[in-house]
């Protein structure tokens, strides 16, 4: 009857009330949102919602800021970088490379790929080389990043996973010099058995640039090159104007393997070239005909 419709009514509204209180609770418990203001009303007895509304804003809002806070990532991670004024600084002072307590010189170039607009990470290809010198690379990585809600360790943040490349990628990229534009890429390029395991990085905003750390302090990886375990440790620090990378590492026995001894980021500047004289020459070290170093 009429009384009996208008019973399951009222009470179907309860029930969806008390549904979108718990989804509420849900959300800020997973993402520490901070709720509060017109339109949204947690009481201690019901900790009910005013509205469905209220609740899409604010869901929708914080969406949004976890969107354009990877959009800015995505806009800084990008281009080229280089420490050459780093290293004719040190060269300076007379540091060398390794042992010596200074860096390699060492350019970073990224290439974001062209996976679909409609895919939830970004990848992006990074190419690092010695001495101002395309050819003389000595890493090559693909990046794929997303964005993660309330990480156990770093809340919101945003993951990269890192994968090796396929060999035949790699000859093509070669042979394109380098160009990630003139390959082909897809799924088979980040399938699991290419990714590094445990080597994920998390990036957070801090102040005027995002700062990335991995899960633990540090994680072993055994080295194709080396042939044998390498304990790794990586902070890095990402803005419009640098990338600065503190990737070190030694084996099972302590014996330093590379990166900076005293543990000083390679600190690269974004620059609009890809190229440029080698710093140390013939090897005497002396930056005098680097056209870029610092005045």
């Amino acid at each position: 009857d009429a009384v009996g419709e208008s019973s399951q009514s009222v009470a179907s509204e309860h029930l969806s009330e008390m549904l979108l209180a718990v989804m509420v609770l849900a959300f800020t418990a997973a993402s520490g949102y901070a709720f509060g203001g017109a339109g949204v009303c947690v009481t201690p007895r019901m900790h009910a919602v005013s509205s469905r509304t209220a609740l899409l804003s604010v869901v929708t809002s914080y969406a949004a800021e976890q969107t354009t806070s990877f959009t800015e990532f995505l806009n800084c991670f990008h281009g080229h970088f280089d420490n050459v004024a780093q290293v004719v600084s040190e060269r300076e002072m007379g540091l060398t490379p390794r042992e010596g307590g200074g860096h390699e010189h060492i350019h970073c170039h990224l290439q974001s790929l062209p996976f679909g607009s409609g895919e939830p990470c970004k990848v992006v290809l990074a190419n690092y080389y010695f001495n101002g010198q395309p050819e003389s690379i000595f890493r090559t990585r693909l990046y794929s990043m997303r964005v993660q809600t309330a990480d156990r360790d770093f809340g919101d943040c945003i993951e990269m996973q890192i994968y090796r490349l396929r060999a035949e990628q790699e000859a093509l990229l070669r042979a394109a010099g380098g160009d990630a534009s003139a390959v082909q890429w897809g799924a088979a390029d980040v399938s699991p058995g290419l990714l590094i395991p445990e080597c994920e990085v998390y990036w957070s905003h801090s102040g005027d640039r995002f700062e990335g750390r991995m899960r633990a302090d540090s994680i072993t990886v055994q080295s194709p090159v080396l042939k044998k375990a390498v304990i790794v440790q990586d902070d890095v620090a990402l803005s419009e104007k640098y990338l600065w990378c503190n990737d070190r590492g030694h084996d099972t026995e302590g014996n330093y393997v590379y990166g900076n001894i005293h543990g000083v980021p390679y600190k690269m500047d974004r620059v609009q070239w890809a190229t440029c004289p080698n710093v140390d020459g013939d090897g005497s070290g002396s930056p005098s005909a680097n056209p870029y170093s610092k005045k």
